[in-house]
């Protein structure tokens, strides 16, 4: 179908009226007639007023498009008829604002692709146009909206557009010079109340695009006013005049003038007292007025701290004034923290300052040594105050549960950033806030325990504790043992919120638990309490597993106590899936602290039964898919259990075998039986591949007797379903027994070899994990155990040649995992002869895979890679990868028809001159790829990035 005006006219209205199936093949229609030439007749006749509003739409972006991506197909002779089309098109739609600000748009990019040779001074071109006088059938203030509309999106387009890197010079210095025209025209607009929006917008645009301070004093503070004077009637402009004083004071270059960007602020706090001043709150203005001043103290809290300052410390040199707008400024800030109410549901201001506090106390620790001092005692009163803010902020909310989804998880995200900002206050404060959080702990108990209804104030003082738990210092010695002594007495019944508050405050201040051991009696019956509840138990299993990881020696008193809660609570049955995959960590960090005989029998006591019930579940040839889910939770809880019991001394065993030992011989009977049934699940294949993993590191050579057994089932779990975690599980046993079981360890290595290039022979490209994981392993062997390759069984051409194939795959990851194992190979081929003879028969093979890939048969991002490479075989094989470069490169038209003899005879050069500067072969390679391409110097070529 042809691209006409009536075609698409159809085709538009066709994709507004049909099935989603239809409207992709017509969408893909519509975007071959956006980019045709026929575009550039056809969009005038849709943009007829008499057409529907999505036509006149398609037509008017459609303009936009060919105007900023197709301009070369536009003749020079054809550029001022364009124009006037685009002039007569605006005129026409002046009270449509939708198309008229795609039109406007194509105006701006039509002045920056003409700048300058053909329109030199567009600015002033266009005012002039929009004159009253040069256009009198048109309300002159209609006039001045299209003329500001399009100076306003000038600059904007200027930021986005793809200009070339010589002529963005050009354009921007000819738009500077434009700079007085254009705030001479804003000052105009700001008076007429239908077009002060507009000015105020367009002022912002051109602020961002790069105007001094000092040239917008005075238009800045005719915008302060408007700020002013509709603060309280009218959100729409005060909120454009926020907007454009935040582009003035945080653009980059206003810190250059520290006294009149004070000076400005001092104005602009009278907002915030006008808004405190207000009989009743208004969302939408505090939203205004902390955006505003808050933004400004975090985009130059250097600059507030140094205002602070003594000028003989490092301070400014500045009037009172400005000194007293810096100090206002911190306090907005602490009102904006302490706003009333509940996030989200009550105010949205508050989450705007925490940045700021941040930002202060980080360039605090910048000072000088003798400045610090000084503006921490400055400020240390905020950071008390903001703290008592921060602990009413974080108090949860009594009907929580009634709030929507969305507003709980942003309420949620609300608390973890009161809780970051409680940490910096901890920064400034150090012991004084632990005092200060202490005190309202007492309160808050004594409430608590009046009624338990009073709840929440307590929960909020301990996740304030929390919160700084990761700065407290170790030697704290006063205030963290009174916490964890009255953890206690919080009564019974109460929320479970405050509970699992009390259980996370436990396991956050694990290591410092560690250096204050007599803690311990106070909190482990807490923790071992928490296991008896659903409400509790994912706080405590996190605890407890806190508290065993740092605290293991400590623990040891305490292991039967734990020991016995843990079967309790596994065997209660009330435990999520994660959770007793979790509590198998604190039961076995404390089952190490525990003697050989006292281990074997809780072993027998609580992981012996879990094996009968593994093999009454694999009794039944058809188990139901929820019996697989239990399958996979046992196995994931033998594996966190291989992976913290730790193994016994060889005197303390009395001639017996490792615990670890001893469970693994009754457990892989029953993997096997797995296998058999559920074989085909990778999800299963994968948990017994880890159970096994951490069995293996955890014994190392004690494993031995196990061996036998464990290889076979390797085996056959990965003859019946190839998996990368199966790999990953068969590196650890070609590494650990390569030297005593070499013979095993060459065999292990050929099976797995062989059924992987089996299984990827037939179609590569489905199996491209498997294909990364052999190469990742087969590289990691070989840099760690390359003798597992002089292996008559191993055909290393076969191999070789594969690893070459898999160079030409899409995905960057499996390609990389392909050159590491190459670039090992060849690395290590001139020391051993067999795999020095793969070499010399293929190296002309992979160096031609390396040049197609690097001419185009591979993507930019991966045939950077190649460079890897072709650095191994120039340290290694310098004569044979000069003449194989050079046969190539020989041939006509290869690796691309897009590069000369000479070109391709100057990037030969190039890369045998490097052996080591793996920079400057990127670099090589980058260009021959982009020339191979035909890209050098394109548009595409420059602006899209290498990763």
């Amino acid at each position: 179908m042809d691209f006409t005006a009536e075609n698409v006219e159809a085709a538009v209205q066709q994709f507004y009226m049909t099935s989603s199936t239809l409207q992709a093949h017509t969408h893909q229609w519509l975007v071959a007639a956006r980019t045709s030439k026929e575009a550039w007749s056809f969009v005038w006749a849709l943009l007829a007023p008499e057409k529907a509003a999505e036509v006149q739409f398609f037509g008017a972006s459609t303009l936009e498009a060919k105007i900023s991506k197709f301009w070369a197909e536009v003749p020079a002779g054809e550029i001022e008829g364009l124009k006037k089309r685009l002039l007569e098109a605006l005129l026409l739609h002046q009270s449509n604002k939708l198309i008229l600000g795609r039109l406007c748009v194509s105006m701006a990019l039509c002045a920056l692709q003409t700048m300058p040779s053909i329109w030199p001074d567009p600015v002033s071109d266009i005012l002039i146009t929009f004159q009253p006088a040069n256009i009198p059938n048109i309300p002159s203030e209609n006039l001045a909206a299209i003329a500001l509309e399009i100076l306003s999106v000038l600059p904007e387009e200027f930021q986005t557009m793809h200009i070339a890197q010589g002529r963005k010079g050009e354009v921007r210095c000819i738009m500077q010079k434009s700079i007085p025209k254009v705030l001479c025209t804003v000052e105009d607009c700001l008076l007429s109340k239908t077009l002060c929006l507009r000015a105020v917008n367009c002022f912002k645009s051109w602020v961002q695009f790069g105007i001094q301070l000092s040239e917008t004093e005075k238009i800045t503070d005719y915008i302060y006013q408007i700020a002013e004077r509709n603060l309280f009637s009218d959100a729409e402009l005060t909120e454009g005049a926020v907007d454009a004083l935040l582009a003035v004071s945080t653009h980059p270059e206003s810190g250059k003038y520290p006294t009149s960007l004070l000076k400005m602020t001092e104005k602009w706090l009278r907002l915030h007292q006008l808004m405190r001043q207000s009989a009743e709150r208004d969302p939408d203005v505090e939203g205004f007025v902390y955006r505003l001043l808050v933004m400004v103290a975090e985009s130059h809290s250097g600059l507030v701290l140094k205002a602070l300052l003594p000028p003989e410390l490092g301070g400014l040199a500045i009037e009172q004034g400005c000194r007293d707008a810096a100090v206002h400024l911190v306090k907005v800030a602490l009102d904006c923290s302490a706003t009333p109410g509940y996030f989200p549901i009550h105010e949205t201001s508050s989450e705007m300052s925490f940045s700021f506090w941040y930002l202060l106390q980080d360039n605090m620790t910048n000072l000088a040594t003798d400045a610090y001092p000084v503006i921490k005692m400055e400020l240390q009163p905020v950071y008390s105050s903001l703290t008592e803010a921060l602990l009413n902020k974080s108090v949860l909310p009594e009907d929580l549960d009634s709030w929507s989804a969305e507003d709980q998880e942003r309420f949620r995200c609300y608390r973890q950033d009161v809780a970051d900002t409680m940490m910096y206050c901890y920064n400034v404060l150090e012991e004084s806030m632990l005092n200060l959080l202490h005190c309202h702990l007492g309160q808050a108990f004594e409430k608590c325990i009046a009624d338990k209804a009073q709840w929440r104030h307590l929960e909020a003082c301990l996740h304030a504790f929390y919160s700084v738990s990761e700065a407290v210092n170790y030697d704290e010695e006063h205030y963290l043992p009174q916490l964890f002594n009255t953890l206690h007495r919080i009564p019974s019944g109460c929320h479970h919120k405050l509970i699992s508050s009390a259980l996370d405050l436990i396991g956050a201040y694990a290591e410092w638990i560690n250096k204050h051991s007599d803690v311990l009696n106070q909190v482990v019956p807490i923790l071992v309490t928490g296991l008896k509840a659903q409400e509790y138990a994912t706080s405590a299993t996190m605890a407890l597993k806190d508290l065993t990881r740092d605290c293991q020696v400590s623990m040891q008193p305490f292991a039967e106590l734990i020991l016995h809660a843990g079967k309790e609570a596994l065997d209660s049955g009330r435990l999520l899936h994660n959770e007793s995959i979790r509590l198998m960590y604190p039961l076995g960090k404390v089952l190490s602290c525990l003697p050989t005989p006292s281990v074997i029998q809780h072993l027998q006591q609580i992981f012996i039964p879990y094996l009968e019930e593994l093999r009454l579940m694999l009794q039944d040839q058809q188990a139901p898919p929820d019996v697989k889910m239990k399958i996979i939770l046992r196995i994931k809880m033998f594996s966190m259990l291989f992976a913290t019991l730790e193994p016994r001394q060889e005197d303390s065993l009395g001639g017996g075998e490792q615990p670890v030992v001893l469970v693994m011989q009754m457990l892989l009977p029953v993997f096997e039986r797995v296998t058999v049934l559920w074989g085909q699940d990778p999800t299963v294949i994968e948990a017994m591949c880890s159970a096994i993993k951490y069995s293996v590191q955890n014994l190392l050579d004690g494993c031995r007797p196990l061996l036998p057994a464990m290889l076979n089932l390797l085996l056959q779990m990965f003859k019946q379903n190839p998996q990368p975690s199966a790999l990953d599980l068969a590196q650890q046993f070609l590494i650990l027994f390569s030297n005593d079981e070499r013979h095993l360890m060459q065999t292990l290595l050929a099976e797995m070899v062989g059924l992987s290039l089996h299984i990827c022979s037939s179609n590569v490209a489905e199996h491209t994990d498997l294909v990364e994981s052999l190469m990742h392993v087969l590289a990691q062997v070989l840099k760690k155990s390359p003798q597992l390759f002089l292996n008559p069984q191993l055909d290393l051409g076969l191999l070789f040649h594969f690893a070459i194939l898999s160079l030409g795959m899409a995905e960057s990851s499996t390609v990389k995992a392909a050159i590491s194992f190459l670039s090992c190979f060849i690395g290590q081929s001139r020391e051993m002869e067999p795999l020095q003879v793969v070499v010399h028969t293929q190296g002309e093979e992979l160096v031609r895979k390396i040049l197609a890939c690097i001419g185009g048969e591979s993507s930019r991002t991966i045939s950077e890679l190649m460079s890897d490479l072709l650095l191994a075989l120039n340290k290694k094989y310098f004569d044979y990868q000069t003449r194989w470069l050079q046969n190539l490169m020989a041939v006509d038209g290869f690796p691309s028809i897009k590069v000369s003899p000479e070109v391709k005879q100057s990037f030969v050069k190039n890369i045998l001159k490097e052996r080591a500067n793996k920079r400057k072969m990127q670099e090589n390679v980058r260009e021959f790829s982009l020339a191979c391409r035909g890209m050098i110097g394109s548009e595409y070529a420059q602006v899209s990035p290498y990763f």
